[in-house]
């Protein structure tokens, strides 16, 4: 999955994504919470549906430098929602959070 932009007004809550879809493989480009990411790192990409895409949804381009700032700034963010959306509660059942695929401490 590649974040291609976040929404700053927002306190970047929700990022945009392209990745592949689970069953079809197709390339889709979708919106979702940034408490769902994890381990966030800038690559440099390649692949032209990825950059169809996020020319496509008017994505900005970056240095490798303010790439990895936003990556790391992204990284702290979304362990912070993730913190705030479960604080003391229990996950539900058939949860895909990292902390209950990977059995990690939150």
């Amino acid at each position: 999955m590649f974040v291609i932009d976040t929404y700053p007004g927002m306190g970047h809550e929700d990022v945009t994504t392209v990745g592949q879809a689970r069953n079809t493989g197709h390339w889709i480009t979708i919106d979702m919470p940034s408490r769902h990411l994890h381990t966030c790192r800038a690559r440099l990409v390649h692949s032209p549906a990825v950059l169809r895409r996020a020319r496509k949804a008017g994505a900005p381009t970056h240095t490798r430098e303010c790439a990895r700032e936003r990556a790391a700034g992204l990284e702290r963010l979304a362990a912070v929602y993730r913190r705030e959306t479960w604080a003391g509660v229990p996950h539900p059942g058939g949860c895909l959070c990292h902390e209950c695929l990977t059995g990690a401490e939150p």
